[in-house]
Order: structure tokens, then sequence, then C-alpha cells
């Protein structure tokens, strides 16, 4: 019998043998990539690894608001997902407004970390952990990218660890959304696939890529489906009026329309409703300039040394790294000139034009025409879009696959002359050559190490947390004092460190941050500038509050009982001590009014 094995074993075909092996070490393979992109998420962002339930990264950002806010809605998906997302718009901020999660991005695909979630109880540790599963899965898309297109497992590495470490996610960071390009890269990877075989299989997983990519980031779902109508045209010029062109591209239209429809309806419908839309000055001040492209968001690592960290001041620090650049001009000068490699350097190279030029949004001009102008008047959503500055990051990453086609031309032509010249002992040399250009481009712009903000402690058994779980019932609307008094996210930290809280105590809120503020909100805080006085709680009463949480050290005041006016209003039911946060009922109205006026005739 052992002999009749290996008799059946030495018939097989070279390539069955080969492809069984690689099957049975295709998951340690996997386990290994991932395992190394791990690490370079970890050592990226390091120290965060070490507080994942504990801090939330600032990245480049001043305050923690936003990456506050980001954990809070990790939280809903995943408080959601447990009540089968039932009223999964209806977010328990900004009360009495309805559909408030569609204010600003959802985070469907945030679901991912609930089991996090429900091991932890920290949203900061479930939003913590997709943050560096999504750099990793950065790192690991790439590198599968970059395999298929030059069929090099070093070019494909190095270009991996140069998507991971991309300066324009290091740099914003803080803001969750814009670090998965996972969706992004499978796109291109399709678009790949589609283009060395047009079939309806490889047109409907495009679709369904481009679907996941508006899931991940409402910004950049639209910014590539503007980037493809311009850059695939160089993919299929020959093809252009071939029906089975246009037919593939329809499926693939379709099928990302029925995946990305449940939130584009949503978010539609919200727009209408509440009058959605940015100002052109607005949009403005957050596009870029040409002069942020020579910005680098901090020193090359080895010139940190006795410098200061931040090479610019500059809002938006957009330089790729000159290692990058110079690799993308010989990628783009050897992928023209090869006839394999030309139609995907074209592509290549529009999408990253088009991307630095919409990236200026109203400020670039053509002959007087504003290109924006176009998008914003007949493109859905693209009106509600504020930060434009972030078409760039699809601009660092074509610029990385410019970079990756030299390196890989680079290799195939130092082999090919060793070759030639019979140089057999010296045939490493183009691949160290390779491999040193390569990770210089990668850890050019190395990020700087991570700054935490270290979130108060809150949970549970946070005092005034039980009290208002325990005493308060679950339809109950709080309102949480002092209200922010600007418009900057400074202005907007405490807010988010409420929303913190209120993923334990589940209480509806009318503060609020999103990417959007109701007009009944802005009248409300309005209202509330003029706090502790008496008619500002009227303003509360007016919508609906029962309590208000009031932070003694920002309200500035250690009790509000010792303010007359305010005692006819409020009456204290409970204090925290350890976090010096005092709990207020508001009095009935109609009793307010028959105190105020004997207080008057007195």
């Amino acid at each position: 019998m052992p002999h009749k094995r290996n008799a059946n074993r030495e018939v097989l075909p070279v390539w069955l043998r080969s492809s069984a092996l690689l099957f049975r070490l295709f998951p340690r393979l996997l386990l290994v990539e991932l395992c190394l992109f791990g690490a370079i998420a970890i050592s990226s962002t390091w120290p965060l690894a070490k507080h994942l339930d504990s801090s939330v990264p600032l990245g480049t950002e001043h305050a923690a608001t936003v990456p506050l806010f980001t954990s809070w809605s990790v939280w809903w998906n995943c408080d959601r997902l447990e009540h089968l997302y039932g009223n999964y718009w209806d977010a328990p901020i900004f009360y009495p407004n309805s559909d408030t999660f569609a204010f600003s991005e959802p985070l469907p695909l945030s679901i991912f970390g609930a089991p996090i979630y429900w091991l932890a109880k920290s949203p900061a540790a479930a939003c913590n952990t997709l943050l560096l599963l999504a750099l990793t899965m950065n790192g690991w898309s790439a590198f599968r990218l970059f395999l298929r297109v030059h069929n090099c497992w070093i070019v494909a590495l190095l270009g991996g660890l140069m998507v991971e470490l991309l300066p324009f996610v290091h740099h914003e960071i803080a803001v969750f959304q814009l670090v998965p390009l996972c969706g992004v890269i499978w796109t291109l990877h399709s678009l790949h696939q589609w283009l060395g075989r047009p079939s309806l299989r490889n047109a409907v997983l495009t679709g369904v890529c481009c679907g996941v990519t508006y899931l991940l980031c409402s910004y950049y779902g639209l910014f590539l489906a503007v980037l493809l109508v311009l850059g695939t045209p160089w993919l299929w010029w020959r093809n252009l009026l071939q029906f089975k062109t246009w037919y593939l591209a329809s499926a693939c239209v379709l099928t990302c329309a029925i995946i990305i429809s449940p939130i584009v309806r949503a978010q539609l419908r919200v727009t209408q409703e509440y009058e959605f839309k940015r100002a052109r000055t607005h949009v403005q001040q957050f596009s870029a300039v040409l002069a942020d492209y020579r910005a680098a968001p901090w020193q090359p690592v080895w010139l940190r040394a006795g410098t200061s960290s931040v090479t610019s001041s500059r809002l938006f620090s957009l330089y790729p790294g000159s290692f990058s650049i110079s690799l993308a001009i010989l990628g783009t000068l050897l992928g023209l000139w090869y006839r394999r490699t030309r139609r995907w350097t074209l592509f290549t190279l529009a999408t990253l034009v088009a991307a630095v030029l919409l990236s200026l949004g109203p400020g670039l001009r053509i002959a007087g025409w504003v290109p924006y102008g176009l998008l914003n008047a007949w493109l859905p959503g693209f009106a509600q879009m504020r930060s434009v500055f972030r078409f760039a990051m699809f601009a660092q990453l074509m610029n990385v696959q410019l970079a990756v086609t030299g390196l890989s031309l680079l290799l195939s032509f130092g082999k090919a002359s060793a070759r030639r010249r019979s140089l057999v002992r010296k045939r490493w040399v183009p691949a160290a050559v390779v491999v040193v250009l390569g990770v210089a481009s990668a850890v050019e712009l190395w990020p700087m190490p991570q700054r935490l903000f270290r979130i108060p402690p809150v949970n549970e058994e946070t005092a005034w947390v039980a009290w208002l779980c325990e005493h308060t019932p679950g339809d109950c609307v709080v309102a949480c004092l002092p209200f922010p008094t600007g418009k900057s996210e400074s202005d907007y930290e405490q807010t988010a460190l409420w929303m913190y809280a209120g993923t334990y105590h589940k209480r509806q809120l009318v503060n609020g941050y999103s990417g959007f503020f109701p007009k009944s909100f802005q009248s409300l805080k309005a209202a509330l500038a003029d706090f502790p006085e008496v008619e500002s709680f009227r303003s509360l009463q007016a919508s609906g509050v029962d309590y208000c949480v009031v932070d003694r050290v920002a309200a500035g005041n250690a009790e509000l009982e010792s303010d007359a006016d305010a005692a006819y209003v409020l009456r204290r039911v409970f204090a925290d001590e350890e976090s010096q946060v005092d709990i207020y009922r508001l009095v009935a109205e109609s009793s307010v009014d028959r105190k105020s006026v004997a207080r008057k005739s007195d």
C-alpha cells in the first residue's frame, strides 16, 4: 500500500503538486503576513497598544473630540447590533431631533468590533482595536494587490509597508474613518482582475468593493466614484464603444448601489429634512493648496535628532516623502515605456493628477470654470462634503502605486542585466538596491510616537452614572452642563466626554457632536450661553429635559442651589463627590411660573 501511494503521487502533474503544497501552506503564509503587518501597525502607533481601553489617539489633533466621538459611534453600532438594528438612525443625542445618527459618518462596518466591546465593556477598546486592524489590513491588502500586479513578493512587501505607513493616514489617524484604505485597495485589485479578464463576476466584485469603501468612509466612497469615472477610460479606451464594456460597468454600478442604498437613503432624507449644506467659504477653508504638497507632516526619521518633530505649521501637510516621489517618477517613466504596464500606469497617473486637482476644491479654476461647482451641483452628497483636501489620500496612494511599479521594473532590469553579463554571483545586488530604496521610502516619514488622551475613568460603577441607571426611566432626557460656547472641536471636547459617558447610562441627551448640527440645538446652545440664569433652564424645559448633570468644575459653581434664580427651577437629587458631578431634577414649568410671579410681586 505505501508503494502504491508513492506511485500515484509521482504521476501527478507538477502544477498540481505545487498547487496542493501552496494550498496547505496558505494558512501559515497568511498568518505570517498578517502578523508582520500587525506588528508594523502596533509599532507605528505606539504606545496605543498599551492603553487600548483607557485612551484614544490624538494624532495631530489639539483635542480629543473626534476620537471620543468615534468611540461613541462604534458603541452605537455595537449596541444596535444587539437590538437587531432597531431605531438605528435615532441615536440618543440632539433630543428631540430624529435621525441624528445620519448627521455624520455612521461607520456601519464597525460592528466587527462588537466582540471586543462585549468582552472589554469599553468603546475605546473596540475602536482602538479596529484602528490597529484597519492599519494591518491596509498593508496586507496592498501587499496582495502588488503581488498580483507585479508578481514579485519582495516588491509587494515593500509596497504593503509603504501603504501601511502612508503619511496622510497617520497624519489624520485621530479621524478613524480616514484610516481604513482596504476598500479602495480591494477596488483596485478587482479592477486589475477585470482588466485582465472582463467578466460579469469581476464587474460585480468591483461593485462590491466600491460599496464596502463607502460603508467604511463616505468621503472615500464618493471621491472614489469621481476618480474612477476620470481614470478608468485610460484602461478601456480601446473598448469604450463596445456594448460589453457598458454592460459590465452597469452591473458594477448597480451592485454598488444595492449595497449602499440603506445608508444613502437615510443620508439624503436627513439632508433634505434639515437642509444641511456646506457654505462655499467653509469648503474653501478645508481645501488644499499646492503648497500643502510641499509640506511634510514631520521631519524625516533620520533628521529628527535635536529638531522639532513638525516641519510645517500648515493646516494640511500632504508631502509623501522624497524617496516616494523619486521612485514614482521612475515608475511613471518606466511604466509608460513598457507596453505591458502602460495602461495601468496611465490609469494610476491620471487618477493621481485628478486627485491633486480636485483636492484644491473651489480654488481650482480652469479658464474661469470651477470643476468643484459642477460636482457640487450634480453629484448627490457632494454638497455636504466639507474636507475636500481628503482627495490627497488618493494622490498619495497612487504615488505609492507608481513607486512600486518603479521598484518592480528596476528589479527586472537589474536581474536581466546581471544575466546578460553572466554575473551569477551578483544577482542579489539589484534585489538589495530595491530593498534599500523601498525601505527608505516606507520609513522616511515614520510617524512620531503617538500622543494619547487618557479618558477620565467612567463606567457603570461611576456613582453618578449608576444613579442615573437605577433611579431614572430609560426614556428620560438628560442635559449635561455646561454647554459649549465656541464652534471649534476643542470647545466640544467636554460634550464628547458626556457622550462617552452616555454609552454606560444610555439616556437621551440634548447634547451632541457630529458633522452637522440641527437648528434646534443651535438655538438651545445660544439660550444656554447665559447659564445659570433661570431663562436658560426654561429653554431646557421647553426641550423636554428631565435631569441636568452638572460638572461643578467646568460650570464654575460648587452648587447651583446657591444661585437664587436657579433654585426655583432645580432640585439637586444626587451629588458625586469623587467625580465632582451633581444631578438636578428640573421642576415642572407650571411650578416655576407660579414661583417666578410670586418672586416678582415681592
